[in-house]
């Protein structure tokens, strides 16, 4: 069990730079060098001391790397003056380090991790929040905009397809029926044709002998639909022109019948 005393030795910081440490956004690394060099310094009653890059490697159990960015980045801020007073050190391999206890010198900043850490928090949260919002606009979607004449064009097609092949693939859950239903929504709203129209080229297709094998869902309905519309029209003249030619007969007869009626 840990059992520190004071006795054994201790560090004196002034309550003000204990405030300022604190209130500083170091980072862990940096907080710990700066620990590691008031040990080796104030707490031996020094203002400074030769501290080697593994010394300090030792004390903080940092990489040595790390230890060489983060303690030259501390100097940058002036956060640890290195060879303070231009002291030469005469042992080139050990450089002398202090504290800056003037603590309106640093130049501290946030560092650019830092700053990619939270852009990249950010654009995490915003593509959460995007997801969710296209999650909630596809729920509002079948909600709001199916309305309930497109779950009757669902529902005609379905009742032609079961008519033509009681085996054939109709929706059975509530989202297949959405997903048809947002078909025939996307014939009306976005390629504009009328919902009669819509039901008149939907009932011909099914009693067409080769369109009602090929026509077995809405989205194929839609992508054919210009075909089948023209191909319907085509039909139906070609009916109306022999309608209209058995009735002109049919004239002709009744005239010929009151003609020898009168005789």
């Amino acid at each position: 069990m840990a059992n520190p005393q004071k006795e054994n030795g201790h560090l004196d910081v002034a309550n003000e730079i204990v405030e300022k440490l604190s209130k500083t956004p170091f980072s862990g690394s940096e907080f710990r060098i700066i620990l590691s060099v008031l040990r080796k310094t104030w707490a031996w009653h020094k203002k400074e001391d030769r501290i080697s890059l593994t010394q300090i490697a030792k004390a903080t159990e940092l990489p040595r790397r790390s230890v060489r960015r983060t303690r030259d980045g501390l100097v940058k801020q002036n956060v640890l003056l290195k060879n303070p007073g231009g002291v030469k050190n005469a042992h080139r391999a050990i450089t002398i380090y202090m504290f800056n206890k003037d603590f309106d010198t640093w130049r501290v900043r946030v560092k650019n991790a830092h700053r990619v850490k939270r852009v990249k928090n950010a654009h995490r949260a915003m593509r959460k929040n995007a997801h969710h919002k296209r999650k909630e606009t596809k729920e509002t979607l079948s909600r709001k905009f199916l309305k309930a004449e497109f779950f009757d064009l669902v529902d005609l097609l379905s009742e032609k397809m079961k008519r033509n092949d009681p085996l054939a693939k109709t929706p059975k859950t509530e989202k297949q029926r959405e997903k048809w239903a947002n078909e025939f929504r996307l014939l009306v709203e976005k390629d504009k044709r009328p919902i009669e129209e819509i039901k008149g080229v939907l009932e011909w297709s099914q009693g067409d002998s080769f369109w009602k094998g090929n026509i077995l869902s809405p989205a194929k309905l839609r992508e054919k639909y210009p075909q089948l519309r023209l191909k319907m029209l085509e039909k139906q003249d070609e009916q109306g022109k022999r309608e209209s030619f058995s009735d002109a007969e049919h004239a002709d007869y009744i005239r010929e019948q009151k003609e020898v009626l009168k005789k």
